[in-house]
């Protein structure tokens, strides 16, 4: 199979169109065909498994240490090209996901088409919305996912097991087995309730829950990111009272990885906070402040705090907490 083959690999890397369905045959002929498969790692940034998977080699990969590494390597090559460099030879690879865009797709945040020479360094971003199908009233599920494969902004894909919501689904009737639920309290429905996921006729009033995926340049998802959390803390110190605040962004201090947001040192009327999310929290820290005793206020808050910080729940948590300092005599 020329799938299977250096000379066929490598004609496949031209374009991000052939890569695409290199790496889709090469899934076919192993899941599907039940084809035997070898293994090659593809220009120094991703390998193709003995079963027809693709994925993204750890990093730092091996074109950024080496940026001579050939585009196509069997395993016994790459650890000779290895051992003539004295490098060590093991390294990481993720089989979950290669992050390499559809050719279709562009950058979700400059909008700019991918291609071979960048697609590497493609971000994935994955979220869950609820899609308003007042559009497609009369349309079949099939039929509204054709419409979001031409998408481009991402890949757009239906949920498989409770696709459709309508208040007309909604059955407040006490489950059978758990008197504390409802039989469908929000109005999703799918498989488990008969529905047809294919060809179920979108009615007046259906939403629809779909995954969607995104691909952002590093630096396109860095520069939106840090302005989408300045925002958030600019509408935090608005809303907690204070007329004057100067954001300046900082590292993160609680995450190094590139997905993380930075924090933010907040110069306002009462001296500089540091600001910025831990998890599922938001770290205040007013050391550089001319607040003094303020602990106190929050003596009834039951989270994690310290003699000049504290961690909010949310947006609303934080908003509360800067309010009550600002006031405080």
């Amino acid at each position: 199979m020329k799938i299977d083959t250096k000379e066929g690999i490598q004609a496949c890397l031209t374009s991000l169109e052939t890569l695409n369905e290199l790496a889709n045959a090469r899934r076919k002929a192993y899941y599907t065909d039940k084809h035997c498969l070898k293994w090659f790692m593809i220009m120094g940034r991703w390998v193709f498994d003995e079963c027809g998977n693709f994925g993204r080699v750890g990093e730092p990969n091996l074109k950024e240490t080496c940026p001579d590494i050939p585009d196509v390597l069997t395993r016994e090559e790459l650890t000779a090209f290895s051992k003539a460099r004295r490098k060590d030879e093991s390294f990481s690879y993720s089989l979950t996901e290669s992050g390499v865009p559809p050719a279709k797709v562009h950058c979700a945040v400059c909008g700019k088409k991918w291609t071979i020479k960048d697609c590497h360094d493609a971000m994935t971003v994955n979220k869950d919305i609820v899609l308003p199908l007042k559009d497609h009233i009369g349309s079949t599920l099939k039929q509204l996912q054709e419409f979001l494969n031409k998408k481009e902004d991402g890949v757009y894909w239906l949920c498989s097991e409770r696709p459709i919501r309508n208040d007309r689904f909604i059955d407040l009737t006490p489950h059978p087995k758990y008197d504390s639920l409802k039989i469908n309290e929000h109005g999703w429905v799918g498989k488990h309730e008969g529905l047809d996921t294919a060809n179920y006729v979108i009615a007046e009033g259906d939403e629809a829950s779909v995954r969607v995926f995104q691909f952002e340049h590093h630096k396109c998802y860095k520069d939106k990111k840090a302005d989408d959390e300045k925002k958030h803390f600019e509408e935090i110190f608005t809303a907690a009272g204070y007329n004057k605040h100067e954001l300046k962004e900082i590292p993160n201090q609680y995450c190094p990885c590139e997905r993380c947001a930075p924090w933010y040192l907040v110069k306002t009327e009462v001296g500089t906070f540091k600001i910025g999310w831990r998890k599922r929290v938001i770290n205040i820290d007013w050391e550089k402040t001319k607040l003094l005793a303020v602990l106190s206020l929050f003596a009834g808050e039951d989270v994690t705090k310290g003699e000049h910080y504290i961690h909010a729940w949310g947006k609303e948590k934080a908003i509360e907490y800067l309010a009550k300092m600002r006031t405080h005599k």
